[in-house]
């Protein structure tokens, strides 16, 4: 059974429009493409603000933004993930400590820290 976390992603992501299998889907896909390439910070703060609970963290070295809620458990727009996943994770960094490396997921124009592999190995 699915949790309430799991449910408001699913309609979010438009899983339960009332459209023919064919166009849901292609929603469905568009919603996750521009949430995992790119948006991912954008997502995460949702789940966080939606849930009122929980931290923003990225998974290291993988430059993916998730949300953690209190019980450890992370979730984006594709719903729970595991840190499986990722096949070279090594550890979840609070947003909160990424100081301006938080600049590259802003997806702002001229707006970026341009983070190095360096940097991400001191993070982690």
């Amino acid at each position: 059974m699915k949790n309430d976390i799991e449910k408001f992603i699913e309609r979010f992501r438009g899983d339960n429009l009332d459209l023919p299998e064919e166009e849901r889907n292609k929603i469905v896909e568009y919603t996750v493409h521009k949430y995992t390439n790119g948006y991912c910070y954008f997502f995460a703060k949702m789940l966080q603000a939606a849930f009122q609970r929980g931290d923003v963290v990225i998974l290291a070295p993988h430059s993916h933004l998730v949300w953690r809620d209190v019980d450890g458990k992370l979730y984006d727009v594709t719903g729970e993930v595991s840190e499986k996943d990722y096949e070279d994770f090594e550890c979840q960094i609070e947003e909160e400590c990424l100081g301006d490396a938080l600049k590259d997921f802003l997806c702002r124009e001229n707006y970026y820290n341009n983070t190095t592999w360096d940097e991400i190995m001191q993070l982690i």
